[in-house]
């Protein structure tokens, strides 16, 4: 007898929670989701674009100082990179 009347509570709350759905809501919320991630997909494209066909440049580093803290140095090997550190 408990579960069935659990379950009648279930589709009673089921049935309420539909008449309380707002579609066209969700439907703009989705869209408007949907453009922020297009103009996401938009900068990583250009982002990647840029770094396959990037300019050669030229970097020197003037000075440094002891933050605390390392710094990941990840080398691209399709590159030619040179990276110098003097210590």
């Amino acid at each position: 007898m408990g579960m069935l009347k659990n379950l009648r509570t279930l589709m009673n709350e089921s049935k309420e929670m539909r008449r309380n759905l707002d579609l066209a809501a969700r439907t703009r919320d989705a869209q408007a989701q949907m453009a922020g991630l297009g103009e996401a997909f938009a900068s990583q494209t250009t982002a990647a674009n840029l770094a396959s066909s990037g300019e050669e440049a030229h970097a020197q580093v003037l000075a440094t100082r002891d933050a605390g803290a390392t710094v990941p140095v990840r080398i691209d090997p399709r590159r030619r990179e040179t990276v110098l550190f003097g210590f």
